[in-house]
């Protein structure tokens, strides 16, 4: 059976695409300046495969070229969901976070210790993209389990602190520094962006241990996500390849790869035999 093609996204699509919408569709991808490999990033909910995905990729693409993996989400909720399940602290920690987030929901100014934690995973995120930038310097083909944007704020890889109320000079500065860090991570974009679509049923029945409510807000948000790259890189939109994260394992990899394919080609480089990767 002929495996499904990945389709490019429009800036006239109305919804976002997936895989097989449009069979035979080919895209092209050009190198950018000063790079001599490429960034493949992959977004999605969580539940829709992309750990999965990118640590695939980078079995394919370490097979070919010098590679690493880097993981650029801040992982929150991973965290919250380990320390809530700390014996005694754990159910006082759940309770805190719940009775923040029901204050939060009726305009109440985020506490010090929320704007602490969220600037510590700002960090933590920074830290992450910045290693991997040593290796895109390297020249190494880098595979990213997501991706900063500033369309939309919120927990699909968007800035935290716009979510938050109040209008104090500490809130401000914040902001202000955030916006700052994602716009200088942005300055180096992925050559392409591999969007894994999935329904809420099928990320709860997936992640039954997440909250349903932000997995919709994910996948709400997912579709609005675009990058655009720098003038310095050419300008332009990031493109965007969406495949349906509900389909099969191999029909999901099969249309990833020729994204990786054209990716890596698109930089004058092919197969070679296997060479030591490292993990950032």
């Amino acid at each position: 059976m002929t495996a499904p093609n990945p389709t490019l996204d429009s800036p006239h699509q109305t919804k976002p695409p997936t895989t097989g919408a449009d069979k035979g569709q080919v895209f092209s991808l050009r190198p950018l300046p000063g790079r001599k490999a490429p960034i493949i990033a992959v977004i999605g909910c969580d539940g829709s495969g992309k750990s999965t995905l990118t640590e695939w990729l980078y079995e394919q693409a370490a097979q070919r070229y010098p590679t690493a993996l880097c993981h650029l989400g801040k992982q929150g909720g991973n965290l919250g969901r380990q320390v809530m399940a700390w014996p005694i602290l754990g159910p006082l920690i759940k309770k805190k976070s719940h009775t923040e987030r029901a204050k939060r929901k009726k305009g109440a100014t985020a506490s010090a210790s929320v704007l602490l934690v969220t600037l510590g995973l700002l960090l933590r995120r920074f830290a992450r993209f910045s290693k991997m930038k040593t290796h895109l310097a390297k020249g190494e083909c880098i595979i990213t389990d997501r991706f900063p944007q500033l369309n939309r704020p919120g927990p699909m890889d968007g800035p935290t602190f716009p979510k938050f109320t109040g209008d104090n000079l500490a809130l401000r500065s914040l902001k202000r520094f955030e916006e700052h860090l994602y716009k200088f991570m942005l300055n180096t974009p992925p050559d392409i962006i591999i969007r894994l679509d999935i329904d809420l049923e099928t990320a709860l029945a997936r992640k039954p241990d997440h909250d349903g409510e932000r997995l919709a807000c994910k996948i709400a948000d997912l579709p609005h996500i675009k990058l655009q790259r720098p003038a310095a890189l050419g300008g332009g939109s990031v493109p965007i390849v969406a495949i349906d994260g509900t389909l099969p394992l191999e029909s999901v990899q099969a249309s990833a790869l020729k994204v990786l394919d054209a990716a890596l080609a698109s930089y004058g480089l092919s197969p070679a035999a296997p060479c030591r990767n490292r993990h950032p």
